[in-house]
């Protein structure tokens, strides 16, 4: 555990020189800062929704540049000589990228909540807190993407492909509606109804929990890519 801890600390500065931090940061944070920006209106929740979404798309764009370049830089090669396993390497790597990304979604679903118009009660806090937490967990999917893509291919081949796999998920949601809970992306629907009669909480929930299950089975394919790869 402390040398997971220790290849965070390590992936989190690499973040933070090459400012791809900020860019998460600002790009998951941002969306909320834009909805509170603009006067609330009625589609506000799909906005956010939106914005929430190029977010994740950047994020996980960042994490398959990032281990692509590891890679090719031979970083990763030289902390395995140092008694580093592989697999530790990706769960630091991951755990640095999920805690970046999933603390700007929090900063802009908080601002995303203070933009609601004060005595709104059409957007119930439990649905909302439910999408958002939904999303964090599709973000948390697209980041193991993004790092399988990252361990396969070279980092402009892997932020594409990342890209073109998230816009797939999304056209595959606009154009499934009926199968919102189970598809990826779903939770980011959910936001975008948290304004209307219909309750998201199940929907939200139960794509939350499918993409934690699909970001652990990508996580271990991975591993295994990595285990097979020469470094």
């Amino acid at each position: 555990m402390s040398q997971a801890v220790t290849v965070a600390r390590l992936a989190t500065r690499e973040l933070f020189m090459t400012f791809r931090l900020l860019l998460i940061l600002l790009a998951s944070a941002g969306a909320g800062a834009v909805a509170g920006l603009l006067p609330a209106p009625p589609g506000l929740m799909t906005l956010l929704a939106a914005g929430f979404g190029l977010a994740i798309v950047v994020a996980a764009a960042v994490a398959a540049w990032s281990l692509a370049e590891e890679r090719f830089s031979g970083r990763i090669g030289w902390l395995i000589t140092r008694s580093v396993s592989r697999a530790t390497y990706l769960v630091g790597w991951y755990g640095a990228l999920l805690l970046v990304a999933v603390g700007g979604l929090a900063a802009g679903g908080f601002l995303g909540w203070l933009s609601i118009p004060p005595g709104s009660v059409v957007i119930d806090a439990t649905e909302y807190v439910a999408a958002i937490v939904g999303v964090a967990a599709t973000c948390g999917l697209a980041l193991a993407v993004g790092l399988l893509a990252g361990a396969l291919l070279r980092p402009r081949g892997a932020m594409l492909v990342t890209i073109a796999l998230c816009a797939i998920a999304t056209i595959l949601v606009v154009l499934l509606p009926g199968s919102t809970a189970w598809l990826p992306g779903g939770a980011l629907v959910a936001l975008a109804g948290a304004s209307e009669i219909e309750p998201v909480v199940d929907v939200a929930l139960r794509a939350a929990g499918v993409g934690l299950v699909m970001a652990a089975g990508v996580l271990v394919v991975c591993q295994v890519v990595l285990e097979r790869t020469d470094l």
